[in-house]
């Protein structure tokens, strides 16, 4: 069976949340198109649609997603993995790893080949575009929460990291005035979740207790990479 990330599952909410419409599905279908040879090549799409066929198999994605797959697309990934990244400044991507070749947490995965991505609502969001006025002030606001000695489980912020809620959780928690739009949320939850996947909290960030403690070094990790895309923090 396909195996699908918590960054793929980002990436893919993202997608959905995209369409901006209820109803929808996301679903993995194979296409054959041309190749940069001569011939013709299989490609993996992920797009969302208005309505799955039935005789599609559902996988239950992390963080509640559901994930519509194509019945012969499915037995053809029944080894692989479906990993999602946001290395690359700007759009995030999908890839396909094969089950046997994944690696371990934090290091790089080979044999790994990118999926075409698509839908009618657009690109998925970028990263790079937030402004550092609205990142410098959620920091602001999550070090007053743990000024005020707020706290909460590490486990609950990462699980709202992958079921998309995180921003929302923090504004019914006391974190009022969050300036992000939904767009930047979205490129926030995945930086987040590829950050997760890479790193151990304790020893990369210092935090081992309080969940509001790893969303501000999360945020600060986001402010670091925003201006290094503008040359003003080094790589």
């Amino acid at each position: 069976m396909l195996v699908i990330t918590d960054s793929a599952a980002i990436v893919l909410r993202a997608l959905l949340d995209a369409e901006d419409a209820p109803n929808r599905a996301v679903r993995i279908s194979e296409h054959l198109g041309p190749a940069l040879d001569s011939g013709n090549a299989h490609t993996i799409r992920v797009e969302v649609v208005a309505e799955a066929p039935d005789e599609d198999e559902v996988l239950n994605a992390p963080g509640g997603l559901h994930v519509c797959v194509e019945p012969h697309t499915a037995r053809l990934l029944d080894d692989k993995v479906l990993d999602g990244s946001s290395d690359e400044p700007g759009r995030p991507s999908l890839v396909l790893i094969a089950a046997s070749s994944r690696s371990t947490r934090g290091k790089t995965c080979k044999q790994a080949s990118a999926c075409d991505v698509g839908g009618s609502g657009g690109p998925v969001p970028e990263l790079i575009s937030i402004p550092l006025p609205h990142l410098t002030a959620a920091i602001l606001e999550v070090n007053a929460q743990l000024d005020a000695g707020k706290r909460c489980e590490i486990a609950e912020v990462k699980a709202r990291v992958v079921d998309g809620s995180l921003f929302e959780w923090l504004r019914t928690s006391g974190i009022e005035t969050l300036q992000f739009t939904s767009n930047e949320r979205t490129g926030l939850l995945l930086l987040f979740g590829s950050l997760d996947e890479v790193a151990n909290e304790r020893r990369k960030f210092g935090v081992e207790r309080n969940g509001y403690a790893l969303v501000l070094a999360w945020l600060v990790e986001a402010l670091q990479q925003r201006l290094a895309s503008e040359g003003l923090y080094p790589v």
